[in-house]
């Protein structure tokens, strides 16, 4: 893959860079020819060769090296696009925004720095993935639970940094951050909450600190370069059982959703979870030829096939109560006795041993299962998910399912569909799907995913994250005022990164020195 810079960027002052670089990270730490070009690229990319392209990578291995990167950067003017492991490939993965960025990669950052068994934290640096903070647990023999995205291969802190979610007490993974060390554009650091205090011992035990509380700035933003931060973790519960609930009648919907939300309410189901239809499950176990060898959304009558074949429900979600045996037993007889009242709607439980975390996607133990999905449309395989926040009204919620279900049909798409519920928000999620060899396919599912854009912003919602494709356009959509936030967004950057270096076009904000090159790049 050739070299590509942004536009105000010489070749001279892009290899001057490199060579400091070399200086701070060692040789084989900068990786700039083109195969590590290519392997820095989006691996869902749908939008062709020339966009989201890196122009080389920098892996530094603590957060003093990214103090000197950044510094480096900051005197020529190169952009730079930190990511933890780059493994949210839904999302856009590596890739930058700005073609010709040089990818910061903190993959190499994987010290686990503290675990406090009392407190129920961790810190940890960007580096260190689900896999590596549960096995660490496992074999130091903490006695502590985290929480997993449905794929577990990520990094920890990237998943919070970007609002990932889990299915577990803890399962809002950008709520668990406390305590944040980040790297400004200028090289300095600052430490966050009660960080902010040299040898506060409550760092990461209290969240806000004294003043403005930047944690949450740190998130889905191109403020800071976040290299290490304080998790929270639960303790192990004592009794653990899953309630599996699903329905065979497609009409169940709406009250299916509604008796769900009234227990959320009531206080009986305190994780989050997810209904699901039942593509998401079928995605993972084989692909649609299985079932449907036709084009166009797969008809009625081989949904009911695959149905039939797999043993699963139209809808269906999984419930896990944690706590006591005997108020686990309480809650339980309560969310059986709600759903007694809908002979549909089938309920079947399962308790796992006591003191051992739920093995499910989600959970606490990390797996990687759901990556088989990509595989749905045969090829080499993709998808982009379609992410907004409805208020959590049942009639509400299942209106929007059954337009953007329409919606996939009209497009000829299979409608792959988990809507995240908790007592005041959803989120409906669509996965899209697609055979990045297929140019029919991905036409369609970019055709799609604008579409889908547009009505979620005409009805009231908007995506809560995207794929780096569509991070202009959902960001236009935030258009109170005159899309006064995205003005006191741009204010805030240019304040704190006036040579726009970190992330540019990160949630669509861009720095004084691209405003307005959105498109082009």
């Amino acid at each position: 893959m050739k070299l590509v810079l942004p536009a105000d960027i010489s070749a001279e002052a892009f290899g001057a860079f490199l060579t400091e670089c070399r200086a701070i990270v060692g040789k084989d730490n900068v990786l700039s020819d083109d195969t590590d070009r290519d392997a820095y690229r989006d691996g869902y990319a749908i939008t062709g060769d020339d966009t989201h392209v890196p122009s080389a990578a920098v892996a530094p291995s603590n957060a003093q090296e990214v103090q000197a990167v950044v510094r480096a950067a900051n005197k020529r003017k190169v952009p730079l696009w930190p990511i933890s492991r780059g493994r949210n490939l839904t999302y856009g993965g590596s890739a930058p925004h700005l073609s010709g960025s040089v990818v910061l990669d903190l993959s190499r950052m994987k010290r686990i720095v503290e675990v406090d068994a009392d407190l129920g934290y961790a810190v940890v640096e960007p580096g260190v993935g689900f896999f590596d903070l549960y096995n660490h647990l496992k074999d130091k023999g903490f006695p502590l639970w985290m929480s997993c995205p449905e794929h577990g291969w990520g990094s920890v802190l990237g998943n919070a940094l970007d609002r990932g979610i889990g299915r577990t007490p803890i399962g809002d993974h950008s709520r668990n951050l406390c305590g944040i060390e980040a790297v400004l554009a200028d090289g300095s650091m600052v430490r966050t909450g009660m960080g902010a205090m040299s040898k506060n011992r409550a760092a990461h035990t209290y969240q806000a600190g004294f003043g403005p509380h930047w944690d949450q700035m740190l998130t889905q933003s191109g403020l800071g370069i976040v290299t290490q931060a304080g998790v929270w973790l639960m303790q192990p519960s004592p009794s653990t059982t899953t309630l599996s609930i699903s329905t065979d009648k497609d009409d169940d919907l709406e009250p299916f959703i509604e008796m769900l939300t009234g227990l959320v309410r009531r206080g009986l189901i305190d994780q989050y979870f997810s209904i699901t239809n039942v593509f998401v499950i079928a995605a993972i176990i084989g692909d649609r030829t299985r079932w449907y060898q036709g084009d166009g959304a797969m008809p009625e009558d081989a949904i009911a096939k695959m149905m039939a074949d797999l043993h699963l429900g139209r809808w269906m979600t999984e419930i896990t109560l944690y706590g006591e045996p005997s108020i686990n037993a309480a809650k339980e007889k309560l969310i059986a006795e709600a759903f007694a009242e809908h002979p549909s709607i089938a309920l079947k439980r399962r308790e796992w041993k006591a003191g051992e975390p739920p093995e499910m996607s989600g959970m606490s133990v990390p797996n990687v299962a759901a990556l088989q999905w990509v595989n749905w449309y045969g090829g080499r395989g993709g998808h982009m998910d379609f992410s907004p926040i409805l208020p959590s009204r049942p009639k509400e919620v299942a209106a929007h399912i059954r337009r953007t279900e329409q919606m996939h049909k009209d497009a000829g798409h299979d409608f792959v569909c988990a809507v995240h519920i908790k007592e005041r928000h959803s989120i409906a999620i669509n996965a899209l799907i697609f055979d990045r060899d297929d140019a029919a396919i991905t036409g369609r599912v970019k055709t799609l995913f604008g579409a889908l854009i547009d009505d979620a912003a005409q009805n009231g919602y908007g995506e809560y994250r995207t794929h780096l494709d569509w991070m202009d356009k959902v960001a236009a959509k935030y258009d109170f005022g005159d899309n006064a936030m995205m003005r006191l967004n741009e204010r805030v950057k240019d304040a704190l990164d006036p040579n726009g270096i970190i992330a540019p076009g990160k949630s669509g904000i861009w720095p004084a020195r691209f405003r307005g090159r959105e498109a082009g790049q």
